[in-house]
């Protein structure tokens, strides 16, 4: 997979020292702004986000445009702390989730590039697996599950 050194503004590997494992791109039929509201709306993300059932949201130390803002994430009976490291408002949203028994040094990044009344929305996701549930994530699961997000992103951005 190509090595990706920055995304907007956001510099990798100030956040990881890890290299991409997935990038999944569509073209949605919406602005950038529009998008931006449901990618930057926690309270949304278990709608659009496969198998997440579950989102608490603790922005006491989210700057004003959500830089620092934690969030816990529901997955069946895990849970993932996550944290949002990057905002450039309709263009990148960065964040990074706790150390688990899969994965380590994660960091995940969507980009969203506007093209006329469309948008190219990139998610990229960067972490070192662990064991056998790593290496079942990084080539099973997630490209599914971020296909899956990203066509969700599309339909709930369509109403």
């Amino acid at each position: 997979m190509k090595q990706i050194k920055q995304i907007g503004s956001l510099v990798i590997q100030e956040f990881t020292p890890e290299h991409l494992i997935v990038h999944k791109s569509l073209t949605i039929e919406a602005v950038p702004e529009k998008i931006w509201a449901t990618i930057s709306n926690h309270h949304v993300f278990s709608k659009w986000m496969p198998m997440v059932s579950r989102v608490e949201v603790n922005d006491a130390h989210a700057l004003g445009d959500g830089t620092g803002c934690e969030r816990t994430c529901t997955f069946g009976s895990d849970k993932i702390q996550e944290k949002v490291i990057h905002v450039e408002k309709n263009k990148v949203f960065g964040y990074c989730a706790e150390d688990t028994s899969m994965f380590k040094n994660h960091l995940a990044v969507i980009e969203i590039s506007r093209q006329g009344l469309h948008s190219t929305v990139n998610y990229y996701v960067f972490f070192k697996p662990l064991g056998m549930k790593g290496f079942m994530m990084k080539n099973l699961m997630l490209p599914m599950v971020l296909t899956r997000a990203l066509k969700n992103l599309n339909a709930i951005s369509l109403r």
